[in-house]
């Protein structure tokens, strides 16, 4: 049976995966934060619409292949000013950069292919994505969330998966 630390570690890869899916998908999309819960993992987009089940199907197919295809997978790091050269068309990356850079001198970011984005964690291993299961998740829904700064209500569009633990037999990924 997977340890709790492993289903969190399983979910924080997912969020990861979940935005480098929209980004492909969407790519005038706009990410906001992005984590995990107690029982899955969720990302918050600018879409402008709310996604339908249909795309939120496709949106799996599109993660089930980052999966499977992925061939790089590794932490970087960039100073403040450079992260925010870097996501300077993305107002809700730039002020998670901000809150970064107030308490650190360095911003981490990981490299998922050739989509990059901003994560403090530094374990990224490609064996450790590769061992989650493309069957290992799926997205349930979709609310709306309300950005960081709750006196401009700014609304997002939340992406909500789950893990779906049945499928691991008692592992994480493959044998």
């Amino acid at each position: 049976m997977p340890t709790p630390a492993q289903l969190h570690k399983v979910n924080h890869l997912l969020t990861h995966v979940l935005t480098a899916a929209v980004a492909r998908r969407w790519p005038q999309v706009r990410a906001g934060d992005c984590g995990e819960t107690c029982t899955g993992f969720y990302g918050d987009f600018s879409f402008g619409w709310t996604p339908t089940e249909d795309e939120l199907r496709l949106l799996e197919a599109d993660m089930r292949s980052i999966l499977v295809e992925c061939r790089h997978f590794v932490h970087l790091e960039k100073t403040p000013a450079q992260a925010a050269v870097f996501f300077s068309d993305n107002p809700y990356k730039l002020e998670i950069v901000e809150t970064i850079a107030e308490l650190d001198d360095v911003v981490g970011f990981y490299a998922l292919d050739d989509f990059v984005d901003v994560c403090s964690c530094q374990l990224k291993e490609l064996r450790e994505l590769k061992a989650i299961s493309p069957d290992a998740f799926t997205l349930t829904g979709t609310t709306p969330s309300l950005w960081r700064q709750r006196d401009k209500e700014v609304w997002l569009t939340r992406i909500q998966g789950v893990q779906a633990s049945a499928i691991f037999g008692g592992r994480i990924g493959r044998a």
